[in-house]
């Protein structure tokens, strides 16, 4: 069974990756929103919940921004 703590611990991980590598290309939220097609009423709060490990980042976008 998957103790909700470590997977916690994950998704801020993942977020603080995500955020280095795409600040350190010079990627602005609204850039990674383009990019990735988010689509929603505000594409921009769904990048921030993303850096902020509030919202899990989906595997395709994880894939798409290792290849980077």
């Amino acid at each position: 069974m998957t103790d909700f703590a470590d997977t916690e611990q994950m998704s801020l991980e993942v977020a603080a990756l995500f955020t280095a590598m795409t600040e350190g290309m010079g990627l602005t939220h609204a850039n990674l929103a383009k990019m990735f097609g988010v689509a929603s009423k505000d594409p921009l709060r769904v990048i921030r919940r993303w850096c902020q490990g509030e919202r899990a980042i989906p595997e395709t976008v994880c894939q798409a921004s290792e290849a980077m």
